[in-house]
């Protein structure tokens, strides 16, 4: 009987250690699924286009389908609309990705991935009006449109010109505003300002534009971003830089590349 029992106790350890086993092999492979990157976008041209047919497009919806889809990153895209309605704790909890000027105002709200394009921030007047030359001229200005939320907004903090804002629902709004002289300048980043320019036929109706900060456009996320996942992103994103679609993305919006190695 001892040697029965000694025999079934030895057979019964060996089945529940594998039983453990099994159980963690589990563990471990539903824990090893990769959460979904969720790609944040709004109707901000020529960055990130929606149109009436929800369909997207625009120069940071194009980079992230080329860089993430060959390295095989799981991702969606979503509309920052969305975002609004989920609490912090939903959002700190998620893998949300941006595309973001970087600036002081910013530094520490977001982490910072990889810059993917150089852009300047610009501000713009009529041509009745004095030629912006300095950031003193600014000083002298009653009210500067900026599009609520942008880099705009931003950079004019950072020099502590927040009391000369008026915030724009949208850039077309700055430009009617700017033309009808109930704003004295417009500050946005140059491609995009090009963009609303040529849209609505001002170039001889405005004085040569003053560059006010020149930045890179990032690829950022929530603070909550792992560095294995940054690492990730980071070698999808500069491996994609290298190549002819790159290039050929930003010839199509006519901007320019990012060609500097950066560290931080």
């Amino acid at each position: 009987m001892i040697t029965i029992y000694s025999k079934n106790n030895y057979i019964y350890k060996i089945i529940k250690f594998f039983i453990i086993l099994l159980f963690q092999f589990i563990f471990l492979k539903i824990f090893a699924i990769k959460n979904i990157y969720q790609i944040a976008l709004d109707d901000n041209p020529p960055y990130s286009i929606i149109e009436a047919s929800s369909k997207q497009k625009g120069i940071f919806y194009d980079i992230m389908n080329e860089a993430l889809n060959p390295a095989n990153i799981k991702f969606k895209f979503t509309l920052k609309d969305n975002l609004i309605h989920r609490t912090k704790e939903e959002i700190n909890s998620q893998f949300i990705l941006y595309y973001l000027f970087r600036t002081p105002e910013r530094e520490y709200k977001y982490h910072w991935i990889y810059p993917l394009i150089e852009e300047q921030t610009c501000v713009f007047n009529m041509r009745t009006s004095k030629e912006i030359t300095s950031i003193n001229n600014l000083k002298n200005l009653n009210i500067i449109g900026t599009h609520s939320g942008g880099s705009g907004e931003s950079i004019l903090r950072s020099f502590g010109l927040e009391n000369k804002m008026y915030f724009c629902p949208s850039d077309d709004i700055c430009i009617n505003r700017l033309k009808s002289r109930e704003i004295d300048a417009w500050i946005a980043p140059k491609v995009k300002a090009m963009y609303f320019i040529n849209k609505y036929h001002i170039q001889n109706d405005l004085n040569q534009f003053f560059q006010i900060y020149e930045s890179q456009i990032w690829l950022a996320s929530t603070l909550n971003l792992h560095t294995k996942d940054e690492d990730e992103l980071r070698i999808a994103i500069q491996k994609f830089m290298k190549i002819k679609k790159y290039s050929a993305i930003l010839k199509k919006y006519d901007m320019s590349p990012y060609q500097n190695d950066i560290t931080h």
